[in-house]
C-alpha cells in the first residue's frame, strides 16, 4: 500500500480513500477520478490546453497534430525558435503527458494523449 500511495502522490492526484470498516480484515481503496485538463480557445483561435502550456508549446502541439511524423528541425522552422528550445518544450510536453513518441527517433511518429 505505501508504494501505491507514493506513486499516486507523485502524479499529483488526490489521495485514495481507504474504508477499513469492512469485516474480516478486508479494506476497500477508492481512487478518485482524475480530471482531464480543460481546453480553452485563445484570442488567436488556437486551443490552449490547461494553464501550464505556453504559446510555443501550443504551436508545437498543433503542428504535431497536423503532421505526426514532423521533426524537431521542421518544428523549429515553423515555430520560429531554435531546435534546442523545441527539444526542451517537447521534453516538458512529454512530462505533462500531453504527447509521446512512438517508435524510433528517425522512423517513429508522435501521439497526442489529450
Amino acid at each position: 500500500m505505501p508504494k501505491i500511495f507514493n506513486a499516486w502522490k507523485q502524479l499529483n492526484f488526490k489521495p485514495p480513500v481507504i474504508d477499513n470498516s469492512i469485516a474480516n480484515y478486508r479494506f476497500k481503496m477508492t481512487f478518485p477520478l482524475v480530471e482531464k485538463t480543460k481546453r480553452v480557445k485563445t484570442e488567436t483561435g488556437c486551443e490552449k490546453i490547461g494553464e501550464k502550456v505556453t504559446e510555443n508549446q501550443q504551436k508545437i502541439i498543433n503542428l504535431i497534430a497536423a503532421n505526426l511524423k514532423t521533426t524537431a528541425a521542421e518544428l523549429a522552422e515553423k515555430v520560429g525558435i531554435s531546435r534546442r528550445k523545441i527539444e526542451v518544450n517537447i521534453f516538458k510536453l512529454k512530462e505533462m503527458k500531453i504527447i509521446e513518441r512512438i517508435g524510433a527517433d528517425r522512423g517513429g511518429s508522435w501521439r497526442i494523449l489529450i
